[in-house]
């Protein structure tokens, strides 16, 4: 093996036992609280394993993030955008698995923050940083992912992490791959509240076995909390991708032609406001209807207040694809525009 190569395998590896490590570390925990039939935990059990863990799980969650840098920073140019999408995958799982061990333990009636070996009179903190951690690694390569798909970032990156900056082409990322990505999130979305409103209809009753009761019974009001900040990220981080993948479908669509008859000259300031505010509409549609939608399925919610929500939502999005017509006649979401990056740190020099 090259020299040259050799740091791709090393932060790829790097970043796998961090992921493995991550499962290790609260894994006893997690299991532990298991009960003996599907969606059942066992009140008697305390959570197991070794206590005051808690920075080997700080060091699974940031190893990632230095792994991935080492490996795209170390790659050849063609190699980049494969590792930052096998990064990203591997990320978004870890996500995942710490939202849902998360909001597990919650239902379990520990505190989450015992998960990774905290106190159990900790406030919840500890695991709301941990997961905030790991979204943050998991930006890094879904940038970078992005840049490679949607800019000719591929070939300056060289001057890039050279120099601190580069002055790049954005084209935008494909409306295909842009579906994928927001058919994702939903799915990942569905992963977390499907398990939760089977539990949550069957959390009425004692079960007859002590060792199964069900998941989230006697602690529904914890259990609504958590998904409901889960809820929060996913409409939001849903709803800036809607609102970006609308935009390049309804320019393609009947209302090309009139975006193309946009005014000539500078646009005026409430030109540009509406610009700048377009993503706003259906964003907040999807900031209330996930939280909403979460709530309904799990805490038996009636069919009026779902209507609200509804009609609510639906107004804003009708506002939100009106506002993304104006915003063509400043802007055309498909044309090419130059975009300076800069790294944080200002690169070598």
């Amino acid at each position: 093996m090259r020299r040259g190569i050799l740091p791709v395998p090393a932060g790829l590896a790097i970043a796998a036992l961090a992921s493995v490590a991550l499962v290790m570390s609260t894994g006893d925990r997690l299991t532990s609280s298991f009960g003996t039939r599907w969606l059942t935990y066992d009140p008697a059990q305390q959570p197991g394993g070794p206590s005051g863990q808690w920075w080997l799980v700080a060091g699974s969650v940031l190893l990632p993030g230095i792994g991935f840098s080492l490996a795209y920073r170390g790659a050849p140019v063609r190699w980049q955008q494969a590792v930052a999408s096998i990064c990203l995958g591997l990320f978004g799982l870890d996500l995942l698995f710490l939202l849902a061990a998360t909001l597990w333990f919650t239902g379990t009636g520990h505190g989450p923050d015992q998960l990774f070996g905290m106190s159990g009179d900790a406030s919840g903190t500890g695991s709301i940083v941990f997961v905030l951690l790991m979204a943050v690694m998991t930006s890094a390569p879904l940038i970078m992912v992005w840049l490679g798909a949607g800019s000719d970032f591929g070939a300056r990156s060289g001057e890039y992490f050279a120099r601190g900056s580069a002055r790049v082409t954005v084209t935008g990322i494909s409306v295909r791959l842009h579906a994928w990505f927001l058919a994702g999130l939903i799915a990942s979305w569905l992963v977390l509240l499907v398990p939760v409103a089977v539990a949550a209809s069957s959390s009425t009753g004692d079960a007859p076995d002590p060792h199964a009761r069900p998941w989230g019974y006697g602690h529904r009001t914890e259990v609504l909390t958590g998904l409901s900040g889960i809820a929060l990220l996913f409409g939001v981080t849903s709803g800036l991708a809607l609102s970006t993948l609308l935009g390049k479908l309804l320019y393609r669509g009947p209302w090309r032609a009139r975006a193309a008859r946009r005014p000539t000259g500078a646009p005026g300031r409430g030109r540009r406001l509406v610009v700048s505010l377009r993503h706003w509409p259906i964003t907040v549609a999807t900031t209330i209807a996930f939280p909403a939608t979460a709530a309904w399925l799990t805490d038996g919610g009636d069919f009026a207040d779902a209507a609200e929500v509804v009609v609510l939502c639906g107004s804003l999005t009708a506002l939100g694809i009106w506002w993304q017509g104006m915003a063509w006649r400043v802007r055309n979401p498909l044309r090419p525009r130059q975009r300076t990056l800069r790294q944080a740190s200002g690169g070598a020099r």
